[in-house]
């Protein structure tokens, strides 16, 4: 384990990531991020909407994580 503290707190989100990766809808999420991405480009989106794209997209990624968190602690 890293002994400094920004290094442990790293090591625990990549962790959290790699649980929430078992999670189906997460992968959903994240696929369907990718292709919002994809199409994105493909369509030429402008700036202001690249940035509404990714908030938006952030934003569902942050609550699945959230959502995991909860549903993990709720099991315990």
């Amino acid at each position: 384990m890293a002994k400094n503290p920004l290094g442990r707190s790293f090591l625990f989100a990549f962790r959290g990531l790699a649980l929430a990766g078992g999670e189906r809808n997460f992968r959903l999420h994240l696929v369907s991020a990718s292709v919002v991405v994809f199409l994105g480009f493909y369509a030429g989106v402008s700036r202001s909407e690249w940035i509404w794209l990714l908030l938006c997209t952030g934003g569902v990624i942050s609550l699945e994580l959230v959502n995991t968190a909860l549903e993990k602690l709720t099991d315990l």
